[in-house]
């Protein structure tokens, strides 16, 4: 799935729609597309608000970031536009309250 920002985007409004998803599909094919940097830091800031709100399930989210070009108006018909792939991770919490990936901990 998709989900697009942009510069208005309510970034608690994208966190709960991505922390939806994230519980329901297990956050499978989940992206982030951003044009212009007001967009880029409105979908930063939803991803923050989306790991507070999968704490309790204990998930955190991991963004890979990639540049990719769509079609649009510009002077050869495309735009480069900011793509970030989500990872779900599940996490425990270290006794200074940040997120420990699993693969991370000592047995």
């Amino acid at each position: 799935m998709l989900m697009k920002a942009s510069a208005v985007t309510p970034p608690t409004k994208l966190a709960g729609a991505i922390a939806h998803h994230v519980r329901e599909s297990g956050g499978e094919d989940l992206a982030l597309q951003a044009i212009g940097a007001e967009a880029v830091n409105q979908a930063m800031k939803a991803v923050a608000y989306a790991n507070i709100f999968l704490r309790e399930d204990g998930l955190a989210l991991l963004l890979l970031p990639s540049r990719v070009s769509v079609p649009g108006c510009s002077n050869d018909g495309f735009i480069q536009v900011m793509r970030f792939a989500v990872v779900v991770e599940p996490v425990t919490f270290g006794a200074d309250g940040h997120p420990v990936p699993l693969h991370c901990q000592r047995v």
